[in-house]
């Protein structure tokens, strides 16, 4: 059952990266008000949650801490989603599952094996096949991968120390996510210059951002929920692997996408060389990730 939760995970979180960058490439560019946008919806369903979770006081600061940081990851990825095809995107997490494994062996005492480096090693020859042959990724674009899996990666040992900490796994979550998105729906009202920019959007805004918007923190939240039920039901390791089955369907997404309403499509190339590459890197990624679950 556990496969079948990853899977549903992995839809979830393919269709919200395809629809993001739709909002991005067709509506606006900034991310903050993108991120202000999704933070309203979420708050209300996480408002709608919060009856049915317990306070975990002890875990508070670090959770808050890691959830800030995630925050300004956040704005990194729609910045990148700008900048790069929405499946090249998804190799940042090939780059996170390197750091995450780092930080295993130097934070949580686990082991190193030489199945591990050999798997890191197909991970970063992935990238490497990517960032060198794929025409349509600059070195700035890339290095905001680099940057976000950096950004990203405290949060995940946070949550990870949270968890062996006894914390269970939807109270762990629900909290990572309130100082998340209260981050994303205040932080920008202390600047003027997004007051100012907000005044001029909300003249503009349509019925169709608003509900994309809606659907984007939809299938999110969806993903999140079933990765919850995954966790619970499977190993982690195999969790991970289905993971990285992402990019391939975020690239059938974004194809489908174009043949139903090309006006609307995600920012995605698909002559045949660029999907050539894209293949070729996530397979030898997809290789290391099954080496790491080894």
């Amino acid at each position: 059952m556990w496969l079948l939760y990853a899977l549903l995970m992995v839809l979830g979180w393919s269709l919200a990266i395809v629809f993001d960058s739709l909002l991005v490439r067709h509506y606006e560019k900034n991310p903050f008000i993108l991120m202000w946008t999704q933070s309203c919806f979420s708050m209300l369903f996480l408002v709608y949650l919060s009856p049915l979770v317990v306070l975990e006081p002890a875990w508070m600061p670090l959770l808050a801490v890691g959830a800030v940081i995630a925050y300004f990851g956040d704005l990194v990825f729609f910045l990148a989603i700008d900048r790069m095809d929405a499946s090249v995107f998804n190799i940042a997490w090939a780059i996170l599952a390197v750091l995450l494994g780092i930080a295993g062996f130097f934070l949580f005492g686990e082991s190193w094996t030489l199945t591990q480096a050999l798997a890191a090693l197909c991970i970063l020859a992935g990238i490497i096949i990517l960032s060198y042959w794929h025409r349509h990724i600059t070195p700035a674009a890339f290095g905001l991968l680099v940057l976000l899996a950096f950004l990203y990666a405290p949060g995940n040992v946070v949550q990870k120390m949270a968890l062996n900490g006894g914390v269970p796994l939807l109270t762990m979550m629900f909290w990572f996510l309130l100082f998340r998105e209260c981050t994303s729906f205040t932080f920008p009202w202390c600047m003027p210059r997004f007051r100012r920019l907000m005044a001029h959007f909300i003249v503009k805004v349509d019925f169709t951002f608003v509900w994309i918007t809606g659907f984007v923190v939809a299938t999110y939240f969806l993903g999140v929920f079933f990765a919850a039920h995954a966790f619970a039901a499977g190993p982690i390791s195999l969790i991970a692997v289905v993971g990285n089955v992402q990019p391939f369907l975020v690239l059938f997404l974004a194809w489908v996408l174009f043949r139903i309403a090309p006006l609307y499509a995600s920012r995605e190339l698909l002559d045949w060389q660029s999907v050539r590459v894209k293949l070729v890197s996530f397979c030898v990624v997809f290789v290391g990730m099954m080496l790491l679950a080894v």
